[in-house]
C-alpha cells in the first residue's frame, strides 16, 4: 500500500506542506469517497458499521508492510500522519516528526497544558546526541525553509512488541474533523469551505453518526486490503475484531486508558479537533498494551470560542467509543 498522502478533496487555495490530519501512510492515493467500486455508497447513506455481520465479512486479506518505503513500519507503529518523508527514526525508541507549530507548541507546553499521562513522551532537541542529531538535519532543514513548519521527536510506540504479538488501531475522535474557528485560528484561507469538505467526509466515513472512526489498523505485521471508505464506514467491525483478539485483560487495559483520556480532557485548558486514540496491544504480555492520544495538530484552547463545543463533543465521542468496548465486553462474558 501507498505511503503517499490522500487528498480526498483538493482545495483551490494552497495547503501547508504537511497535511497532519491525514492519518495516511497507509492509504492508497487511488481510495475516493466517490469510487465506483463495490464498496462505495452514497456518502449521505446511513449504511455504516451494520452491513457487516460478522468478523468474516470483514477484509480478510491482509498485505505485509516488507514492500513499505515508509520508515517507521519496520517495528514501528500506524499512529504516523502526513507524507512517509517527514518521519526518521531517531535511535531504537524515537522518531522525528516534521509537524505544523500548533501541534509542536502542544507538546512544548504539555505539563502546563496537564497532559504528560496521556500523549506520547517526547525528547527536547537538546537531550539528543550527534549522531540523533545527524539523523534529524532533512527534517530540520525543511523546518528552516518553512516558519509554520517545526520539528519534534515523540517515542516510537509499541516500539518493545514484537510484529508477531502486536495489534494496533488508530481511531480518528469525533463527530466532525474540522471548526471553522480553528481554522481561521490557523490563518487556513478557506476555512468555511474547509469545513464543508470535512462534513461531506465525515459523514461518508460515518463519524457523523458514530462519533469516531477507525483510520488505521495492523494486525500481527499486517495491514487490511480494504479501502479507506470500507475501513472506515465499518468501523465498529474492526473494533469488534480488535477486541475478540486482544482478550479480556488486554481489553480492560484499554478500557482504563481510554477512560483516562476523556477524563483529563475533561479538565484540561486544551481540546482537539481531529485527534485520535492510538491503541496498541501486546497480544502476550497485557502489561506492555498502551493507548495514547495523538494527531494534536488542531488544538483550541480554553479561551477559544468553540472550545466548550469541541469538549463537549469530544466527552461524547469517547463515551460512544467506551460503550462500545463495554458492550462487547459483557456480550463475551467478560
Amino acid at each position: 500500500m501507498g505511503d503517499r498522502d490522500v487528498r480526498i478533496f483538493h482545495d483551490s487555495d494552497s495547503e501547508p506542506e504537511v497535511d497532519s490530519d491525514r492519518d495516511s501512510v497507509y492509504f492508497s492515493d487511488s481510495d475516493s469517497i466517490y469510487s465506483s467500486s463495490s464498496d462505495s455508497t452514497s456518502v449521505y447513506s446511513s449504511g455504516t458499521d451494520s452491513d457487516y455481520s460478522s468478523d468474516s465479512d470483514l477484509d480478510s486479506t491482509y498485505s505485509s508492510d516488507n514492500e513499505s518505503s515508509n520508515p517507521l513500519d519496520k517495528g514501528g507503529s500506524i499512529g504516523a500522519a502526513g507524507h512517509a518523508d517527514t518521519f526518521v527514526r531517531v535511535g531504537d525508541k524515537y522518531i522525528g516528526k516534521l509537524t505544523v507549530a500548533s501541534e509542536a507548541d502542544v507538546y512544548e507546553n504539555r505539563t502546563r497544558l496537564n497532559l504528560d499521562s496521556v500523549i506520547p513522551k517526547t525528547k527536547s532537541l537538546e537531550q539528543l546526541n550527534q549522531h540523533e542529531l545527524d539523523a534529524l538535519s532533512p527534517l530540520m532543514s525543511r523546518a528552516k525553509e518553512n516558519e509554520s513548519m517545526r520539528v519534534i521527536v515523540p517515542e516510537m510506540l509499541g516500539c518493545d512488541i514484537p510484529e508477531e504479538q502486536k495489534l494496533e488501531m488508530d481511531i480518528k475522535i469525533g463527530y466532525r474533523t474540522a471548526s471553522t474557528e480553528q481554522l481561521r485560528l490557523d490563518g487556513h484561507k478557506s476555512p468555511l469551505k474547509k469545513t464543508a469538505k470535512h462534513m461531506v467526509m465525515d459523514t461518508a466515513y460515518g463519524s457523523k453518526a458514530r462519533g469516531y472512526r477507525v483510520e488505521g489498523v495492523k494486525i500481527r505485521g499486517k495491514k487490511p486490503k480494504a479501502k479507506r471508505l470500507a475501513l472506515t464506514r465499518h468501523s465498529k467491525g474492526y473494533v469488534k475484531k480488535l477486541i475478540g483478539m486482544a482478550g479480556p485483560e488486554n481489553t480492560n487495559k484499554i478500557l482504563v486508558d481510554l477512560k483516562a483520556i476523556r477524563n483529563n480532557q475533561l479538565f484540561s485548558d486544551v481540546s482537539f479537533v481531529a485527534s485520535s486514540v492510538l491503541i496498541l496491544v501486546d497480544e502476550k504480555n497485557p502489561e506492555n498494551t498502551v493507548v495514547k492520544l495523538i494527531d494534536l495538530a488542531h488544538p483550541i484552547y480554553s479561551d477559544g470560542k468553540d472550545f466548550s463545543a469541541v469538549r463537549d463533543e469530544n466527552k461524547a465521542a469517547m463515551n460512544k467509543l467506551i460503550g462500545y468496548f463495554e458492550t462487547q465486553k459483557k456480550k463475551r462474558g467478560w
